[in-house]
């Protein structure tokens, strides 16, 4: 089994407890049980062994897309404890006694299929576990890897709860209905089925078990945490969940922005907060524009009553578009636009309190929520918008006298937790895919805001296991049900596990990932040809939109691209230290000989004298930032060809301009090269977005299909690194290198966290003179540069006085 993930803020599971005095709680950092049984049978180890007393359970006959119920009734003659371990292919919803516990499991693959535990504290007396299970099959979203419908619940001893030992049963719930998302946008979308609930269908109650038409389950197979059965047919192999749940929480934030009907904006705004129910007439039409007033992921879930014949829709939208051209424009502008969105639909019985929740997180800063009745009165009398995402734990502030930079660091912020779930995510609103792109970045933002690695530590677990394909690297997005290769992507696999290592540590994370970076590079050097030069390999050689398709010239496969040989050296030089951090000096050297090879060949290659730039490709006049940004962070240029392109970077009016996602990379350079005055100059796009109306930061500039793009947060990141310029420079941040660039700006602190705790640094400018307090945390010692000097640190408070020009000194409180 894989290791677990320690942090320092721990989150807390609170319990839920249930009409009956019962209460239940997820269990973070689990064992799964049975783990003394044997994998293989010493006599037959060429046959699998039953790992697990529980068995895999499915309704029979049923078929995706389906929603199915899983019950087991259970009566106990004394209160007592039980721990269950649940998982579901694809997704379960637990309840005990008709009261919500939990969902999952966490999304991920078949070879690390995640297994939730919960701890249930039981009254004597009956009780009722329910699971709800999704299967939607083709309509699945592209994220979602799926081998077959089923369901699993383990407990030990197995005859109380586990599935095919104990009794359970199931029935289908018939009241859902699966139409794809993308029929309604008219685009693909890839983030899983719309849901139409029709109540008359839906039996009443299921999740307390109530109602008829349960049958017997049919178990198959047994559940697997080894190894052995899953070499002979494809399986679930099981591992310990290792995520704290999602956030759940109500949004109350809400406007009516517009208003149709016999309803008033006061009666819908007092729904949302959950103050009053919604009543609508019979014969009537309702349509609300509600506005979240930021962008938002939530569970929508809905109390109902009467209001038979009648039709509830809720739809999400980023914004509202223009009604002919269906283009965006001021994201906080409603008057003259038209709403263009997805959602979902409830078709009352007529009955009484009926509770509906849909099965999947929406996302969007828009809702529409539009009623239609019959000939019954409906009273909706509850309609609450569950926020859901990763539950970091913010330990990171800041606070500059830039104007608009604090906003635009918050904002960041936001688009970082809206894309970060199960998974890292790309968008919320779209394909919802862990692109190892916008994955890399995502993590360094995590990484100066949260003292949480758990999320991205998963991330990496499972981008290495999509390395298995033709080309033998990581996939460009997993998991997925399908495969996708973006070559330039797994390189930077191979640099998120140098940002690991340097900010985090723990070798126990990276040392089995290694043969994967490993394997990577290897893969790459199969390209190279004798004079050190890549070609560039198979696949989508995506860099960055501002070139044709993302691919830059030379990227196309056969082509020779100085931007990729210049991303192969770097890659190369970082797996160099990391595998020196890791106690590897052969592999070092190789991998630090193979960068300098590749590096001096394709500066021989693609250098320009008469321009001092390199060329993006043989025989091209065309000149990139992307290029010229790689080349300086390999740091491997002759010193005389660094000066000239680290000038022209700064000063050349006509370099191809990095768009959002890559300008973090020129922000890089901007950083190495001392010009944070350049990175602060570059924020115009993001200022330009908060006027706009943009609540997260969108996919680019220059026209976006996605408001929320979490590779966009990267300002958040580089406040902490570049501007005030704290940065590991050790193995797990032992060391750490305080650099600062303030630029222009005359007042600017920043707290981050750390393994040992907390770095604080503070700045403010007096004249001449600079003030800087640092604070590090305790067995962490460090070094200040200052323009040229250095200052080195000690664990504790200190006070630096810095003179712009001239000499530091160094004084004591």
């Amino acid at each position: 089994m894989t290791s677990r993930t320690r942090t320092a803020n721990p989150i807390r599971v609170p319990h839920v407890r249930t009409t009956t005095g019962s209460s239940s709680r997820r269990v973070l950092d689990a064992a799964l049980p049975f783990a003394d049984r044997p994998l293989i049978d010493p006599d037959t180890p060429y046959h699998a062994v039953p790992h697990w007393p529980a068995r895999w359970v499915a309704l029979p006959g049923a078929s995706q897309p389906c929603f199915v119920a899983y019950r087991r009734h259970f009566r106990l003659a004394a209160p007592a404890t039980h721990t269950i371990h649940v998982t579901a292919d694809e997704r379960y919803e637990l309840y005990l006694d008709g009261a919500f516990i939990g969902r999952g499991p966490e999304r991920s693959d078949l070879a690390h299929w995640s297994v939730d535990t919960y701890a249930l504290s039981l009254a004597a007396g009956t009780h009722t576990l329910v699971a709800r299970v999704a299967s939607l099959g083709t309509l699945q979203p592209w994220a979602q890897i799926s081998l077959r419908h089923g369901f699993l619940c383990a407990s030990d001893p197995p005859e109380l709860l586990a599935t095919g030992v104990s009794p359970w049963d199931a029935r289908v719930l018939a009241g859902y209905a699966c139409t794809s998302l993308g029929a309604q946008l008219g685009t693909d979308i890839g983030s899983g089925a719309a849901f139409t609930i029709d109540a008359v269908r839906e039996p009443r109650d299921w999740q307390a078990g109530a109602g008829n038409g349960w049958q017997p389950v049919e178990p198959s197979e047994h559940g697997n945490a080894g190894f052995q059965l899953y070499c002979l047919k494809p399986a679930h192999l099981l591992q310990a969940a290792e995520l704290p749940p999602q956030r759940r929480e109500r949004w109350t934030s809400f406007a009516v922005r517009q208003v149709a009907g016999p309803v008033t904006a006061a009666s819908a705004e007092a729904l949302l907060a959950g103050r009053d129910p919604l009543v609508v007439p019979t014969h009537a039409t309702v349509t609300v524009l509600l506005d979240a007033g930021d962008y938002l992921c939530a569970y929508p879930e809905f109390i109902v009553s009467r209001g038979a014949g009648a039709r509830i829709e809720l739809e999400w939208a980023e914004a509202l578009v223009d009604p002919v051209s269906h283009q965006k424009s001021d994201r906080n502008a409603t008057a003259g636009l038209a709403f263009l969105g997805m959602g979902d639909t409830l078709l009352p019985d007529g009955s009484l309190r009926r509770r509906f929740d849909i099965p999947w997180w929406r996302s969007g800063r828009y809702l529409q929520l539009k009623i239609n009745t019959a000939g019954q009165s409906l009273t909706l009398d509850d309609l609450a918008i569950m926020e859901t995402r990763y539950p970091f734990a913010l330990a990171c502030a800041h606070q500059s006298d830039a104007p608009g930079l604090d906003t635009i660091l918050e904002r960041s912020r936001r688009t970082l937790y809206c894309c970060a779930h199960e998974t890292f995510v790309d968008c919320p609103y779209y394909e919802q895919l862990q692109y190892i792109g916008d994955t890399r970045i995502q993590a360094l933002c995590a990484f100066v805001h949260t003292a949480d690695d758990r999320l991205t530590a998963r991330a990496l677990r499972l981008l290495a296991s999509g390395a298995r394909n033709p080309l033998n690297i990581p996939v460009s997005n997993y998991p997925a049900a399908a495969g996708q290769v973006i070559p330039p992507f797994a390189l930077f696999f191979v640099a998120m596990l140098h940002d690991f290592a340097r900010w985090r540590g723990r070798p126990d994370l990276l040392r089995p990932l290694m043969p994967t970076a490993r394997a990577t590079l290897d893969a790459f050097l199969a390209h190279l040809l004798p004079e050190g030069v890549l070609v560039s390999p198979p696949g989508w050689n995506y860099f960055d939109t501002a070139f044709p398709a993302g691919i830059p010239p030379g990227g196309a496969p056969g082509g020779i691209s100085a931007a990729f040989n210049f991303l192969f050296a770097y890659a190369l030089r970082l797996a160099s230290e990391l595998e020196a951090d890791l106690g590897e000096p052969e592999l070092a050297a190789r991998q630090w000989r193979l960068a300098q090879t590749v590096a001096t060949a394709t500066d021989r290659a693609f250098y320009r004298p008469e321009d001092g730039l390199y060329a993006d490709a043989h025989g091209a006049a065309a000149f990139s930032e992307h290029t010229q940004s790689l080349a300086l962070l390999t740091g491997l240029l002759p010193v005389r060809h660094r000066r000239a392109v680290a000038r022209r970077l700064c000063s050349h009016p006509t370099l191809i301009r990095t768009n959002a996602y890559f300008t973090h990379y020129l922000f890089e350079a901007y950083a190495l090269l001392g010009r944070t005055d350049l990175l602060l100059a570059r924020l115009q796009p993001w200022h330009d977005a908060l006027a706009q109306g943009f609540k997260t930061f969108p996919e680019g500039w220059g026209g976006t299909r996605s408001d929320c793009h979490a590779w966009n947060g990267h300002p958040l990141y580089h406040y902490f690194a570049s501007i005030l310029g704290i940065r590991p420079v050790t193995f797990g941040f032992k060391h750490v290198r305080i650099a600062p660039q303030p630029a222009h700006l005359r007042a600017l602190s920043g707290t981050l966290p750390h393994p040992n705790g907390r770095i604080a640094v503070r700045m403010r400018r007096q004249n001449a003179r600079w003030q800087i307090t640092i604070t590090l945390p305790r067995n962490t010692c460090g070094t200040l540069v200052w323009r040229n000097r250095s200052v080195e640190l000690v664990p504790g408070r200190q006070q630096v006085e810095m003179e712009t020009q001239a000499s530091a000194r160094r004084r004591r409180p």
